[in-house]
């Protein structure tokens, strides 16, 4: 068997036989391109999964303000011994923070706030992991939708801050979708089924979970 290579094309054959196996530089583009689409696919998710837990900062934040009794208990099973007024206050501050943390994240491309985010999910992910050793029957995220904690709850809150830390060394999500040429609707799809899950992942009946 003989391996030739003319013009930059390889051919493989026996005696005056021979077949073209592939252009040399058509499979340096295949792999250029197959290496894009890797890239590609990789900024798009964590683009997504930044902006996924933005929204769910925001839901979170929103559910505190409504209704701070739930994560109020969980700072009691932690061994927070304070009035249950003080510990409301406390507790709003807390949603007041996420809400202005998503919608800056949203509004404003700073690095700084991509970091915040990635180290407020650490903390998060930290107080379900103490939850969970606790036996809570809350995770205290979303008012009383808040589910049992359990080691969902603190992978999935890592998950975030790992995406969110990501995010702050590379391109905000904006420029992700301008830069990719992927559509905004599809982006928003995509940002909207992650945010659904972290939000399934996060709440659901306490009830259910005694």
């Amino acid at each position: 068997m003989r391996l030739r290579i003319r013009g930059g094309r390889c051919w493989a054959g026996f005696g005056p036989f021979g077949i073209e196996l592939a252009p040399l530089n058509g499979q340096r583009a295949a792999n250029h391109e197959f290496s894009t689409a890797i890239v590609t696919g990789v900024m798009v998710a964590v683009a997504a999964l930044y902006s996924a837990g933005l929204v769910l900062l925001v839901l979170a934040g929103v559910m505190k303000l409504r209704d701070p009794s739930s994560a109020a208990e969980l700072l009691v099973d932690l061994g927070w011994r304070h009035q249950a007024s003080v510990l409301a206050v406390l507790v709003r501050m807390l949603g007041a923070i996420e809400i202005g943390l998503g919608l800056v994240g949203f509004l404003a491309d700073w690095k700084a706030t991509a970091v915040a985010v990635s180290l407020a999910y650490v903390g998060f992910g930290a107080v379900a992991w103490q939850a969970m050793r606790r036996g809570s029957v809350s995770c205290g995220c979303f008012g009383r939708a808040s589910s049992q904690p359990t080691a969902w709850h603190v992978a999935g809150n890592w998950v975030f801050a790992v995406g969110s830390g990501i995010a702050a060394a590379s391109s905000s999500p904006g420029q992700v979708v301008a830069d990719q040429s992927i559509g905004s609707g599809v982006f928003l799809v995509v940002v909207g089924l992650l945010a659904g899950s972290g939000l399934a992942l996060f709440s659901g009946s306490r009830a259910s979970q005694r």
